[in-house]
């Protein structure tokens, strides 16, 4: 009977340890090796990239208005990191303008990369974004060959990247949007793919480079710099129909589930960003779509065919076989600037002529 108590106390400190390390705490961080909390960081991503795509297709569904429901999912962020900020939960970075400028590129596509996706929700369906997602890690592994000094695919890879390609192309062809509507159906769709791949590779390089007290700053610098942007872009396209927004029971309930998974898919994607390449990054948020596309085959009435979930399938497949190519033989060791020094360099001889002199006096 004595041995209860602490059985029970220490039983609940192992479980509470097990809850915090899946959530999106810096001071819980510290208690975790590395391996483990890479994979609770990979997990937490995985969900939150999941739950949001579908949270944004309900939120669009009883709310179409992306530019709107943009600003306030960047506004809630921004408040809950300030107040859990100042409540002394987690370290973050002030508004710093060494930090500001180089988000501001990045905000700028991040804005755009949003509200295209919005964009893209309204007319198509959960698959036709998953498919178009699997796109991104063939363009990724080009562009870590070109800026980020990596080798090109091995066979395997090259296979790999080869089924996703071809099961995207299955699939465009047999979805029912692509018969409608043709290739303006994908318009948004291909802007929003070709910002993501900017984004992953202008973010990893934003992490190596600047230093940040927590990941949480640079959820609050995404967040916070892009309220201004997004709200620029509606007024360009949208205001005049902000006038006839209702929102309703479900339109609320919605857009602050979405808010609020939001931030844990801003905190952990950039946690993401650092642990793991451009190309691994981009093929973890590809394979935690098939949850959402299996959801999305239940409940809306646009989903693909059996042929189009085959095609998905093959995407996801060929994803699961990439292998991450290493990097050039060139930068695997670092090399010291004095290595390019000649062995032995010649003295100049006014120097041997005042050391001989030297010497004499020295002698005398």
């Amino acid at each position: 009977s004595h041995l209860r108590p602490s059985y029970f106390f220490s039983a609940a400190r192992r479980a509470l340890f097990k809850i915090a390390s899946f959530l999106p705490l810096g001071p819980w961080s510290g208690l975790m090796g590395t391996k483990v909390r890479t994979v609770c960081v990979v997990i937490n991503y995985s969900f939150c990239s999941g739950g949001m795509i579908l949270f944004n297709k309900l939120t669009m569904h009883h709310l179409p208005y992306p530019s709107l429901v943009s600003i306030v999912q960047f506004g809630l962020c921004t408040l809950v990191i300030l107040v859990l900020k100042h409540g002394g939960y987690i370290e973050c970075d002030a508004l710093d303008m060494h930090k500001i400028k180089p988000y501001m590129v990045y905000n700028l596509a991040f804005v755009v990369s949003i509200y295209a996706n919005m964009k893209a929700l309204e007319g198509s369906n959960v698959d036709t974004v998953i498919v178009f997602r699997s796109c991104v890690p063939l363009a990724l592994s080009i562009l870590e060959w070109m800026f980020m000094n990596r080798e090109l695919p091995d066979l395997r890879s090259a296979l790999a990247l080869g089924m996703i390609l071809l099961g995207a192309t299955g699939y465009v062809f047999l979805d029912s949007a692509f018969k409608l509507n043709g290739w303006a159906a994908y318009s948004w769709l291909t802007t929003w793919t070709m910002l993501l791949c900017f984004l992953m590779v202008f973010g990893k390089m934003i992490v190596d480079q600047v230093t940040m007290q927590s990941m949480w700053g640079n959820v609050y610098y995404t967040n916070c710099l892009s309220i201004v942007p997004m709200m620029c872009l509606g007024l360009s396209g949208e205001a005049q129909t902000w006038a006839n927004v209702q929102m309703t029971s479900r339109a609320t309930v919605f857009l602050a589930l979405s808010s609020l998974v939001g931030i844990g898919l801003s905190y952990t994607g950039w946690e993401c960003r650092g642990a793991l390449s451009a190309t691994t990054y981009g093929l973890v948020g590809l394979m935690c779509k098939l949850l959402p596309a299996t959801v999305n085959a239940l409940i809306w009435d646009k989903h693909a065919s059996l042929a189009g979930g085959l095609c998905l399938v093959v995407c996801l497949m060929g994803g699961a076989m990439y292998k991450q190519a290493p990097l050039r033989p060139e930068v695997k060791t670092a090399k010291s600037p004095l290595d390019n020094l000649p062995e032995t360099s010649p003295c100049p001889s006014f120097l041997h002529e005042e050391g001989e002199q030297k010497t004499r006096t020295d002698d005398e």
